[in-house]
Formats: C-alpha cells, sequence, structure tokens
C-alpha cells in the first residue's frame, strides 16, 4: 500500500483492458487509454512492474500497488 503522501500525488487511474497471457510478452492492460505492457512507463516515476490475473502491479516512486480489474 502506498503512503498517504504518494496517493495524494498519484494521478488518477483507470484500467479499462486488462489482458493477461500465460506468456508475459502477450500481456498488456489499457490504463488512462495507453496501451501498456510490462516495463512500460503511465506517467514519469509511474510504471507497469507487472500484469497479473488480478490486475497490475504499479511502481510510483519505488512503492508498488496493485491496481485491480474494475
Amino acid at each position: 500500500h502506498l503512503p498517504e503522501n504518494l496517493r495524494a500525488s498519484l494521478p488518477d487511474l483507470k484500467m479499462t483492458v486488462h489482458s493477461w497471457d500465460e506468456q508475459s510478452r502477450s500481456r498488456f492492460a489499457i490504463i488512462n487509454n495507453k496501451n501498456l505492457k510490462e516495463g512500460d512507463y503511465i506517467a514519469p516515476e509511474l510504471k507497469v512492474e507487472h500484469i497479473t490475473q488480478n490486475g497490475a502491479i504499479l511502481n510510483y516512486q519505488g512503492h508498488t500497488f496493485l491496481l485491480g480489474i474494475n
């Protein structure tokens, strides 16, 4: 979980598409209208670390958290 001060500075995030596959190269998510793969950046200091069956694990300023499927 993110500390409160980081949550306040985090941009609004909306995942509209989520596609998980056993092969990591086939995984993607559409977050804030951007088609993203593992390792891509949504914004500066906000990286898609992994796409899991439950959503996307994001890294914001060194802190990881799960953006779940809505």
